[in-house]
């Protein structure tokens, strides 16, 4: 996941409107953005439930604020038990926005807080423990918080050990935003889709995360869905890390249910060969070629071996398309195995 890291300063289906509002000038809004997104219009929506154990933070969390940082005081550092640097930092926070959960106290209630970040030892990078050790900050950051606590004490909400994930809100508020509103229960897969596509450019991980999620033992149940699926795949306006996500799960769902449906296998080869031609996706090209499609079509692994006349029987145009994306590939991987495997 794509994620900037300093320390320490640092209805749907046709009812949507693109909005433009102003905030550090004019920008365009995704579709998801009802015209009217004010407090007391999210408050007639339908409580969405925490879903503990769900590899989806939008889902995993019982809360989800948008803060500003006020103010933060921060101590000195010193050596903690394991030798690496380690200080307390005094905030003062005003929560803009709730997305998800219900707080003790109204939006732009100033709230006093504590967190420690841990520092580490030189210029090599390693995991360090709490939510907040690589977090910015400097007054005037805004973030959004994932929490999953038992109340709505924003200070508790969001320190460890019930803060889980801190993001910059330009990598994620659109994806939570389009989340809740499925979750919200008056979105079907299709119309999730279909929205999707259509704003792919202001989406990240943490929307692939809750699309993964939501289609989890249910990817092959509605062949028209996954067509979408593969469309939004192949949209050349969706950022490489929620392409690359979606993909390795469609991926590895297809190698688990394996044998798989001929038209779901087709579908997703398909777009396999495409996005080996699309220049937006080039950094799959390897692992598609040497990865990807040996492992679905049965050349390597324990998939059972597709035939491409068999497979592409009802497409044999797609067939040809293959072909030629592989004749125009120029990057490293080997294509002769794939290449003869067309010509089968």
């Amino acid at each position: 996941m794509s994620r900037r890291r300093r320390f320490p300063t640092r209805t749907l289906a046709g009812g949507f409107l693109w909005l433009m509002t102003v905030q550090m000038g004019v920008s365009q809004m995704p579709p998801w953005r009802r015209p009217d997104s004010s407090d007391a219009q999210r408050k007639k929506d339908p409580m969405i439930k925490a879903v503990p154990g769900s590899p989806s933070a939008v889902l995993r969390a019982t809360h989800i604020l948008l803060f500003r940082i006020e103010s933060s005081r921060p101590s000195p550092f010193t050596t903690n038990a394991v030798g690496n640097p380690e200080r307390t930092v005094g905030l003062t926070v005003v929560v803009e926005e709730v997305l998800k959960g219900e707080i003790q106290y109204p939006p732009g209630t100033p709230v006093q807080l504590e967190i420690r970040q841990t520092g580490r030892l030189g210029t090599r990078m390693y995991m360090v423990p709490g939510v907040w050790s690589d977090q910015p900050i400097d007054p005037g950051t805004r973030l959004v918080a994932f929490a999953a606590g038992p109340t709505g004490r924003v200070a508790e909400l969001l320190a460890d050990p019930y803060c889980f994930r801190i993001l910059p809100p330009e990598e994620c508020r659109n994806d939570v935003r389009l989340a809740l509103r499925a979750e919200s229960g008056d979105v079907s897969t299709t119309d999730l889709l279909k929205t999707a596509n259509s704003g792919a450019s202001y989406l990240h991980y943490v929307f692939a995360e809750y699309l993964v999620a939501r289609l989890n033992g249910s990817l092959l149940s509605n062949l028209e869905d996954f067509r979408l699926l593969m469309a939004f795949l192949e949209n050349p306006a969706l950022p490489g890390v929620p392409r690359s996500t979606v993909l390795t799960f469609a991926g590895n769902q297809m190698a688990a249910l394996a044998p798989a449906p001929r038209a779901y296998v087709e579908s997703l080869a398909a777009t396999m060969f495409h996005l080996i031609g699309l220049p937006q996706a080039a950094p799959l090209a390897g692992n598609l070629i040497g990865v990807y499609l040996p492992n679905l079509l049965g050349l390597r692994g324990g998939a059972p071996r597709q035939r491409a006349s068999d497979l592409f029987q009802d497409a044999p145009k797609e067939r040809q398309r293959a072909a030629q994306i592989l004749r125009d590939y120029h990057g490293p991987e080997p294509t002769g195995g794939l290449r003869e495997w067309l010509a089968e």
